[in-house]
């Protein structure tokens, strides 16, 4: 019912909740049940509204430590939220079910025996749905106090702030058990997903388009500061003149236009090493250097780079 609806409070049936449940991964809502212990009135159990108190346990189970007293649990008004479940067979397997949101008319009609289901069977049934439970508590600092704590017109006046509970979970992988009855299901009902590369292809034996490739050739680290990622140990220094075509000569030049080395490339790799030696295996001195990359019949492109190289040390090995 709503909560202006005038069998809103009632001896037993259902009350209104304010409140919701969606399921974030099919974006359905959820039906929901609460309850209270009607053992305690002056914990809100016994109006048929949801409205816990702050109250955990009686003074006297605090003082005996539990030996006496009792558990309040601000009224017990637990929170239930019903999956939305299917099942392949219609025998028993089917009763369990629990449909899409029906405004907890399926949870109610087996809960009171409403249903061709034995008493016990209903019961089990309804909570073999249930996904999660909680037991709220209220807090008093944010209760707006109006009158006899509530107004006439909003049982609910009493709650004076808005809770969103995000509950997340990584769900394995299984069948979509509700698509059993079709014929020849794709992909035998498993997860399948589908993408397109389409205008993401590579365009080959195009002169415009390579020569455009050429702005992206560039050599990383740049600077060098002593070390890079590449390098797999502490002797070695490396660095990589990436988006390289195919064919492509590469000379490697001090600022003063002297050739330190040459690399031929003409392979399907996209990158050349360089471990920041001259042509005689000998490491280069720290500085600025000049990379001039030629691709025959594309065009030809120059790079800045600086070099800081560091000290070998000796008192590692």
């Amino acid at each position: 019912t709503d909560e202006n609806a005038s069998n809103f409070v009632a001896d037993s049936g259902m009350g209104w909740f304010p409140g919701y449940a969606i399921d974030v991964e099919t974006g359905e809502r959820l039906n929901m049940m609460y309850g209270e212990d009607s053992r305690f009135p002056g914990e809100n159990g016994r109006d048929m509204v949801w409205n816990p108190t702050e109250n955990y346990y009686t003074d006297l189970y605090y003082m005996t430590g539990g030996l006496n007293g009792d558990v309040l649990f601000g009224g017990k008004h637990y929170i239930y939220i019903l999956g939305h479940t299917y099942y392949k067979d219609s025998g028993t397997d089917a009763k369990k079910q629990m449909p899409a949101y029906d405004y907890g008319k399926t949870a109610y009609n087996r809960l009171h025996n409403a249903d061709v289901y034995n008493k016990d069977d209903s019961i089990q049934y309804v909570f073999t749905n249930v996904t999660w439970v909680s037991i709220p508590l209220m807090n008093n600092q944010f209760v707006q106090f109006v009158g006899n704590n509530s107004t006439t017109t909003d049982p609910y006046g009493f709650i004076a702030t808005d809770v969103r509970i995000k509950l997340r979970m990584a769900n394995p992988y299984k069948k979509d058990i509700n698509t059993y009855a079709k014929a020849n299901p794709q992909n035998d009902n498993y997860p399948m997903y589908s993408f397109s590369t389409k205008g993401f292809e590579p365009t080959t034996n195009d002169l415009l388009t390579a020569q455009d490739a050429l702005d992206l050739i560039n050599i990383v680290p740049n600077p060098y500061y002593g070390y890079s990622e590449y390098e797999k140990s502490q002797v070695e220094n490396l660095v990589k003149i990436t988006n390289l075509p195919q064919k492509c000569t590469i000379s490697i030049f001090t600022i003063n236009g002297t050739l330190i080395r040459r690399f031929k490339k003409d392979n399907a790799l996209t990158y050349q090493d360089w471990d920041i030696k001259n042509e005689y295996g000998i490491r280069v001195a720290s500085g600025l250097y000049i990379i001039h990359i030629d691709a025959p019949g594309i065009g030809e492109k120059i790079l800045k780079w600086f070099g800081s190289m560091r000290p070998t040390d000796l008192s590692n090995f």
